[in-house]
């Protein structure tokens, strides 16, 4: 018989209690910071809310994620540059695929579309990151330090 834990879904909406909780219980760690185990740990104490209990279900999504890890620490020499050698392509309108796959990156930079898709995702990437930069109030020798080593890399 299913129990409501195995019927569980995922909710880590900032709304829910459960997840305000938890927060809490990060913040309260202050400098000493909240490792993932001590995490795992909070939520078997605290109602079993946020990670999947169903051991079936946990393990199979480990070894997803081990898959994913596998699939992303290859990388491959391409015109003496060092790229990923796989890259998580979605299914959507803009990479014209059916279903979500990894693809070798030297398929996906001879395809027109794909490369587009690529180029636009790694610039949107590169958009989050800027972004992020903003909440240390670089300094301006900060800055150009920063610019100067993204215009080297595209060298």
């Amino acid at each position: 018989m299913a129990t409501e834990q195995d019927e569980e879904v995922q909710n880590w909406s900032l709304n829910a209690d459960h997840v305000q909780a938890c927060l809490k219980y990060i913040q309260q760690r202050g400098a000493k910071g909240v490792t993932a185990e001590e995490l795992v740990k909070w939520d078997a104490q605290h109602g079993k809310q946020l990670f999947s209990w169903n051991e079936t279900k946990a393990a199979d999504a480990w070894r997803v994620h081990q898959a994913r890890v596998f699939l992303n620490t290859f990388r491959g020499v391409f015109d003496r540059m060092r790229v990923r050698k796989f890259i998580h392509v979605p299914s959507n309108a803009a990479t014209g695929r059916e279903r979500d796959s990894y693809m070798d990156a030297t398929i996906i930079s001879s395809d027109v579309k794909l490369r587009a898709w690529a180029i636009a995702d790694l610039t949107k990437r590169l958009a989050r990151i800027a972004s992020e930069l903003k909440f240390w109030k670089l300094s301006e020798s900060e800055r150009e330090a920063v610019l100067a080593q993204l215009a080297a890399s595209l060298e």
